[in-house]
């Protein structure tokens, strides 16, 4: 290799080596991020340049030639929302508390520094060390939604990494991915080492431990993935195969034995840290270069549901619920805001009402923050636990948004989803927020639920004109409503069901628009076309993963931003790998195995049948 240079840029002293000198299309070499300063020029020319420098305050940038394990935390959407994320911040702490072990970040760029990489033949790198993806030990992707698929494949490309597992070699680093979406890998399975499926803490620290000694004594890739399939919550796609006959499977290979009934096939159990409370978690989170969607300090307070919202995936996934102590969560709360200078600290939860010291917590912060203008915010509480402690509490705490998750608007509805609320109680709760001092409440609703009928439609407008009329006389204020269509998700009691048609969503979509209106009423709803291809793929099986290339092929990137979704695109993918979505949001047969139904979520099958039938 020749070194053509050594400059200094923003980046600091970077040794210099183009592609030509290594005979390649790209840059892969690892510290050769920038050609003759061409990055730093670059970043002058996009929107938003803070998304690709890093620096910030907290990160933590080790010397990687004194560590064995350098491993890059990916995220596959923008800065903004991968900064937001709790469970990056947590992964990003417990590995880089390993003395032999590096953890940096790296985000899915938006298209214009995308384009500027390929124009250059600059790879994608990671923010603490501006390394390219390439030459890393691992590539950790967080799947939070269905809809950042192609992204996966866009930042492998860009980092010079194969898409496809069986495609690459010996030098190249393993990809694994981890997060909810995991609970249904199958449309990925062709792009991926392995999965984590579950809670990561535990794992992720195993995971480290083995691939440190990997690199200690010389292991192939093939052992490092062989030996990881032994660690709990660890699924190796390439050791199941299976055969699918109309729509459902049909048949399963395992460990050398073909299972004629699929539902004998050994199940992957998830991994789950039963003790939060020393559970570890970050007190010096990386404070972002730019304005992030969630700006704050956030504490996970619990984690799991105590309700059991039949819709609900996160409900089930992570059940049974755990708790932090309410000493541990301000501890928690006073360290990050002390570390950080972030103005407000949310407690996190799936209902945060539902935490058993929610009063106590609240009184404390109340005494603890109040002077130090620091905002509290509970972005998870449930109409029906919302006392008047809590109210008061709050109302001598600088405020930030309030939201209520209604999801239906009729009491027969709210029974069908296990949510027994009334709309009185919805009615009262937005009332009490107002006076105690919000100024603007958000409340969620979802169409296209089972059993729906136009009745429940009619009665969002109407509790929408109560909401209107109560907010007008409280002095102005004001209530956003959003609407968002119901999808199926494996590992619900829904996931049988069927997930309403394109036309019928925006058909619905359509009545509400018209029939909402008021000054004190802002409607928003969800693209339904983005509805249609997320229900695809969170219920698809092995045979979309043509499909997610195709997409990714024909330009779908940052497919959760509406302006850069594109629908015929995806129709396109999905004729192409000859499959038809109507297939996928189609009502399933309950004696069927499911595409998922070989990875275990804690929850039996019979239970979720259980509670499709109490439906």
């Amino acid at each position: 290799m020749a070194e053509v240079a050594v400059w200094r840029s923003y980046f600091g002293t970077i040794r210099l080596i183009t592609a030509e000198a290594l005979g390649l299309d790209s840059v892969i070499e690892p510290y050769s991020v920038n050609k003759s300063g061409v990055l730093d020029a670059v970043l002058g020319t996009v929107e938003k340049p803070g998304r690709y420098c890093g620096g910030e305050r907290n990160a933590i940038k080790k010397d990687l030639s004194r560590v064995l394990l350098k491993v890059v935390l990916a995220f596959p959407d923008i800065y903004e929302i991968g900064m937001s994320h709790v469970g990056l911040k947590i992964l990003y702490n417990i590995l880089n508390r390993r003395e032999m072990t590096a953890a940096e970040r790296v985000f899915m760029p938006w298209r214009d520094f995308a384009r500027a990489l390929r124009r250059l033949k600059l790879p994608l790198y990671s923010l603490e060390s501006k390394l390219p993806l390439s030459a890393f030990d691992v590539i950790g992707f967080s799947l939070q939604h269905e809809l950042c698929y192609t992204g996966v494949l866009e930042m492998l490309d860009l980092g010079g990494v194969p898409i496809r597992a069986s495609d690459r070699g010996e030098n190249m680093p393993l990809v694994i991915g981890g997060g909810p979406c995991t609970f249904n890998p199958e449309p990925l399975w062709e792009f991926f080492d392995l999965f984590v499926i579950g809670d990561g803490e535990d794992v992720v620290r195993q995971l480290a431990e083995l691939w440190e000694s990997c690199k200690r004594e010389g292991w192939t890739r093939a052992e490092a993935i062989s030996r990881a399939r032994d660690i709990p919550g660890v699924y190796v796609p390439g050791d199941y195969e299976f055969e699918y006959s109309c729509g459902y499977v049909s048949k399963v290979a395992h460990a050398g034995k073909v299972y004629e009934d699929p539902f004998a096939v050994p199940k992957v159990e998830r991994a789950f840290v039963e003790d939060l409370e020393s559970a570890p978690y970050p007190e010096k989170p990386v404070v972002p270069n730019i304005a992030v969607v969630h700006d704050r300090a956030p504490v996970e307070i619990m984690r799991g549901c105590l309700r059991g919202c039949r819709f609900c995936q996160a409900g089930y996934i992570c059940r049974p619920a755990r708790e932090r102590s309410v000493g541990n969560v301000t501890g928690l709360a006073e360290s990050i805001i002390a570390n950080t200078g972030f103005e407000e600290v949310s407690f996190l939860s799936l209902s945060s009402g539902d935490y058993s010291g929610i009063e106590r917590l609240i009184r404390h912060s109340a005494m603890g923050f109040a002077g130090h203008k620091v905002a509290v915010s509970l972005p998870s509480l449930r109409v029906e636990t919302m006392t008047q402690a809590i109210v008061d509490g709050i109302r001598s705490m600088k405020k930030t948004g309030f939201t209520v998750a209604p999801e239906a608007a009729t009491e027969r509805l709210r029974r069908v989803i296990n949510k027994p609320i009334s709309n009185e109680m919805v009615l009262d709760a937005v009332r009490r927020a107002f006076i105690a001092g919000w100024k603007r409440v958000k409340l969620y609703f979802m169409i296209g639920l089972p059993s729906e009928t136009d009745e429940d439609i009619d009665a969002i407008v109407e509790l929408a004109r109560q909401l209107g009329s109560l907010a007008r006389s409280s002095g102005g204020c004001k209530v956003a409503i959003s609407i968002s269509t119901f999808i199926p998700k494996p590992h619900t009691a829904f996931q049988w069901a069927p997930q309403a048609s394109h036309a019928e969503i925006v058909a619905k979509f359509s009545r509400l628009r018209h029939s909402i209106s008021g000054r004190n009423v802002e409607l928003k709803w969800h693209n339904a076309e983005m509805s249609v291809i997320e229900g695809i793929l969170c219920r698809g099986d092995r045979r979309l993963s043509a499909a997610v290339e195709r997409a990714w092929r024909s330009g779908c990137v940052l497919d959760n931003w509406s302006e850069e979704f594109s629908f015929d695109r995806w129709m396109a993918a999905l004729e192409g790998a000859g499959l038809t979505y109507q297939d996928y949001v189609a009502e399933r047969e309950p004696d069927k195995f499911l595409p998922w139904e070989h990875i275990s979520c804690g929850v039996s099958r019979r239970f979720l049948l259980g509670e499709r039938d109490a439906a």
